[in-house]
């Protein structure tokens, strides 16, 4: 079963998470296709585990995001650089300038590792938050996070820049006007 696909910038290759089962076990794999063949020309197997999505908004390769972590893959040959965690990738969030991957421990909700990864998958940063996040975005370098009735703006450090109350019943935050 397809799950997701990720069409490259150029638009010459495509990637495609499918998954299925073997004796009750996830068995999900990504093949890249180049559009002149149907042979993969890429294949990546992760046993035990679901693709969420294919993100492609770093113009050098793409995210595969699954529970485990999340996966930088390259366009050209393929290079992969592994995000992986004991904790669940919680949220990813995306943008033409850098990526985002929050981890957060399934017993303790405000467990949480920030990490800030560039649109060639080199990790710029990574960040250690101790409250609960309810929903965050990725604004050019800048991460604004609602934590409850908190809103916090970190810088690409970790650094709060800004920070404030967001009010009761906030569920999803948008961050405009701070690039």
């Amino acid at each position: 079963i397809v799950s997701d696909v990720a069409l490259s910038p150029n638009g010459k290759q495509l990637a495609v998470a499918v998954f299925g089962s073997d004796n009750g076990e996830y068995i999900s794999k990504v093949y890249v296709l180049n559009f002149d063949s149907a042979t993969p020309t890429f294949t990546a197997e992760y046993k035990g585990e679901f693709i969420y999505s294919l993100q492609t908004n770093a113009n050098k390769g793409f995210f595969v995001i699954y529970g485990g972590g999340a996966d930088f893959v390259h366009w050209r040959k393929y290079k992969t650089i592994k995000f992986t965690t004991e904790n669940e990738v919680r949220f990813y969030r995306g943008n033409s300038k850098c990526s985002l991957i929050v981890n957060t421990r399934s017993a303790d909700k405000k467990d949480n590792t920030l990490v800030l990864v560039n649109k060639r998958g080199k990790q710029i940063n990574e960040i250690k938050w101790n409250q609960s996040i309810t929903d965050v975005a990725l604004v050019g370098n800048h991460i604004v996070l609602l934590c409850d009735t908190n809103l916090y703006v970190l810088d690409k450090n970790g650094k709060t820049v800004r920070s404030g109350e967001a009010g009761f019943g906030g569920v999803r935050v948008l961050g405009i006007g701070l690039e």
